[in-house]
C-alpha cells in the first residue's frame, strides 16, 4: 500500500516556532557582529584581530558565552524538531529551501562548537584567532587540509543569512504581506547573502583594500 505520510497535515506548536524565531533573533545579533568582524579581513589580519578583541569582551564574558552556546544548541534542537515535522508535509520550494538551509546550519553549528570548544580550547589548547580560521601560515588555498574550509565557510555565511531571509518571509506572510513581496524579500536577502559570503571569502584568502 502506498504511504500517504508525506501528505498528512502535521501540527507544529506555535510556541516551538516562536521560541525558535526569538532565539534565532538573539543568535543573529552575534552572527551579525561575527560577519562584520570577518569583513575586516579585507583590511588585513591586524584590523580583523582588533575588531575581534572588542567583540570578545562581550561574547566571551562569563555570563554571555554560556547563554550564547545554549541559544545555539536550542536552535539546533528546535530546528531539528521543526524540520522533522514540516518534512512530513507536502511543501513548496520556499519551505524546502528554509528546511534545507536549517539542516545545513545545524550541522555547521555543531561542527563549529566542536572545533572551538572541544578541539581548540580543550584538546589542542590553541587560540581560535586569525591563524586558526585561515590556516596560516600556508592559508586555505594552498593547504590540502585547510582548503575544505573554503566551501564550509562560504556556505555557512550564505545559508545563515538566507535562512534568516526565509524566516522573515514567513513572518511577512503571517502578517498578510503579498506573497510576491515576501518572495522578493527572500530573493533580495539571498542575493545579499551571496555578496557577503563572496566578500568574506576574498578577504580571508588574501584580497586587500
Amino acid at each position: 500500500m502506498a504511504s500517504t505520510f508525506n501528505l498528512q497535515k502535521v501540527s507544529v506548536s506555535p510556541l516551538l516556532r516562536i521560541g525558535h524565531g526569538v532565539s534565532g533573533l538573539l543568535v543573529s545579533a552575534y552572527v551579525a557582529f561575527h560577519l562584520f568582524n570577518h569583513l575586516f579581513s579585507l583590511f588585513g589580519e591586524s584590523a580583523h584581530a582588533q575588531v575581534m578583541e572588542m567583540g570578545r569582551i562581550v561574547y566571551r564574558s562569563p555570563l554571555i558565552e554560556p547563554l550564547l552556546v545554549l541559544a545555539l544548541l536550542f536552535q539546533v534542537v528546535t530546528g531539528g524538531i521543526l524540520v522533522w515535522k514540516w518534512s512530513a508535509q507536502k511543501t513548496d520550494f520556499y519551505r524546502l529551501f528554509q528546511l534545507a538551509t536549517g539542516v545545513f546550519l545545524s550541522i555547521f553549528i555543531l561542527s563549529h562548537l566542536n572545533a572551538v570548544f572541544i578541539f581548540a580550547r580543550t584538546f589542542a589548547g590553541i587560540e581560535t584567532d586569525w591563524s586558526f580560521a585561515t590556516g596560516d601560515p600556508v592559508g586555505m588555498l594552498y593547504d590540502p587540509w585547510s582548503v575544505r574550509l573554503i566551501p564550509h565557510y562560504a556556505f555557512g555565511v550564505f545559508f545563515v543569512l538566507a535562512h534568516l531571509g526565509s524566516g522573515l518571509r514567513v513572518v511577512l506572510l503571517a502578517h498578510a504581506a503579498a506573497e510576491r513581496k515576501a518572495n522578493n524579500v527572500l530573493f533580495a536577502t539571498a542575493s545579499f547573502a551571496f555578496l557577503i559570503s563572496l566578500t568574506i571569502m576574498l578577504g580571508l584568502n588574501g584580497v586587500r583594500f
